[in-house]
Protein backbone atom coordinates (compact mmCIF):
# COMPACT_ATOMS: atom_id res chain seq x y z
CA UNK A 1 0.00 0.00 0.00
CA UNK A 2 2.63 2.72 -0.90
CA UNK A 3 -0.01 5.29 -2.52
CA UNK A 4 -1.58 5.53 0.81
CA UNK A 5 1.02 7.27 2.58
CA UNK A 6 0.09 10.37 1.52
CA UNK A 7 -3.02 10.66 2.98
CA UNK A 8 -3.37 10.94 6.93
CA UNK A 9 -5.58 8.58 7.97
CA UNK A 10 -8.97 10.65 10.14
CA UNK A 11 -9.58 9.77 13.47
CA UNK A 12 -12.67 10.68 13.63
CA UNK A 13 -14.90 12.56 11.26
CA UNK A 14 -15.11 16.01 10.85
CA UNK A 15 -18.31 17.50 11.97
CA UNK A 16 -19.45 21.02 10.73
CA UNK A 17 -19.16 23.68 13.73
CA UNK A 18 -21.36 26.40 11.87
CA UNK A 19 -24.52 26.11 9.89
CA UNK A 20 -23.97 26.71 6.10
CA UNK A 21 -24.19 30.05 4.79
CA UNK A 22 -27.65 29.97 3.25
CA UNK A 23 -29.32 28.69 6.58
CA UNK A 24 -29.29 32.61 7.49
CA UNK A 25 -31.87 35.01 6.52
CA UNK A 26 -31.51 37.14 3.81
CA UNK A 27 -32.05 40.16 5.67
CA UNK A 28 -28.93 39.16 7.88
CA UNK A 29 -26.85 37.94 4.74
CA UNK A 30 -27.43 41.67 3.84
CA UNK A 31 -26.19 43.16 6.62
CA UNK A 32 -22.94 41.04 7.25
CA UNK A 33 -21.74 42.02 3.60
CA UNK A 34 -22.46 45.43 4.41
CA UNK A 35 -20.62 45.85 7.50
CA UNK A 36 -17.86 43.79 5.66
CA UNK A 37 -17.84 46.60 3.17
CA UNK A 38 -17.57 48.86 5.84
CA UNK A 39 -15.05 47.42 7.67
CA UNK A 40 -12.46 46.88 4.61
CA UNK A 41 -13.08 50.40 3.90
CA UNK A 42 -11.79 51.47 6.90
CA UNK A 43 -9.02 49.17 7.14
CA UNK A 44 -7.86 50.54 3.72
CA UNK A 45 -8.05 54.58 4.78
CA UNK A 46 -6.02 53.46 7.66
CA UNK A 47 -3.68 51.87 5.36
CA UNK A 48 -3.08 55.35 3.91
CA UNK A 49 -4.62 53.46 0.47
CA UNK A 50 -7.66 56.59 0.11
CA UNK A 51 -8.71 56.93 -3.34
CA UNK A 52 -12.26 56.07 -2.72
CA UNK A 53 -13.86 53.97 -6.17
CA UNK A 54 -12.04 56.53 -8.34
CA UNK A 55 -8.70 56.95 -7.25
CA UNK A 56 -9.54 60.70 -5.45
CA UNK A 57 -6.52 61.69 -3.07
CA UNK A 58 -7.66 63.63 -0.13
CA UNK A 59 -10.15 65.05 -1.61
CA UNK A 60 -9.26 66.46 -5.06
CA UNK A 61 -11.22 65.29 -8.10
CA UNK A 62 -10.30 62.22 -9.84
CA UNK A 63 -8.27 62.48 -13.04
CA UNK A 64 -10.90 63.65 -16.00
CA UNK A 65 -13.55 64.75 -14.08
CA UNK A 66 -13.14 68.10 -15.51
Amino acid sequence: MPGDAAVPPLSRPVVATAPAWESFPVVNRVLVGHLLGLLVERMVRAAGGGGGERGECHGEAALGTG
